[in-house]
């Protein structure tokens, strides 16, 4: 699967509060880093971090972007409240290695 129809499935997945599948897209090692917080590491972090942040704002993300070099993919999104985010994911073998999140 490229990184662009991976992300394009995370973004399904997380619209459709699927977190068992989003966790699937992680890598078990994976680094999920939000800008100003230190990084998260290894799914099942990263699951406790998906579900608070689908606990305290629960909008579908709108994808304005999707750029994608090599094994990078960079989505650029809006929620409906117009909250706007810039997500890095790099993508190896069919998972998720790394996310970065600005927003």
């Amino acid at each position: 699967m490229s990184p662009k129809e991976l992300v394009q499935r995370w973004v399904s997945a997380y619209n459709r509060n699927d977190l068992s599948q989003l966790v699937a897209f992680y890598v078990q090692t994976a680094i999920y880093h939000e800008v100003g917080q230190s990084p998260i590491i290894g799914q099942t972090a990263i699951e406790s971090r998906l579900l608070e942040l689908k606990a305290q704002r629960d909008e579908p993300i709108q994808v304005e972007n999707l750029i994608v070099d090599g094994d990078w993919a960079v989505l650029e999104s809006k929620e409906l409240l117009g909250d706007r985010a810039c997500i890095l994911f790099q993508v190896r073998s069919d998972l998720i290695h790394f996310q970065r999140n600005y927003s």
